[in-house]
């Protein structure tokens, strides 16, 4: 069963999601950088700190708002500019 899912993946998912090397003309070429991976593990920890919060207080009025604004906080940290 699983090699079917990794089938199925590796024919949706498009080849320059698996190339190593960035092209320096495509957009995915900040994937490599040494600052985006230390970027991508502060979301990583921001996530995981949000989600015990989440299980910690375990009601709908604190999830809702806790999820958005977490997803912002992502998308800013992530954010190119």
């Amino acid at each position: 069963m699983l090699d079917i899912i990794q089938w199925v993946s590796k024919v949706l998912t498009p080849k320059w999601a698996y190339q190593k090397k960035p092209d320096p003309e495509h957009f995915y070429r900040r994937r490599f950088t040494k600052q985006y991976s230390r970027r991508k593990k502060t979301v990583k920890n921001i996530w995981i700190v949000s989600g015990f919060m989440m299980l910690a207080f375990p009601l709908i009025q604190f999830i809702v708002p806790t999820l958005l604004f977490t997803s912002f906080v992502a998308f800013c940290i992530l954010d190119e500019t």
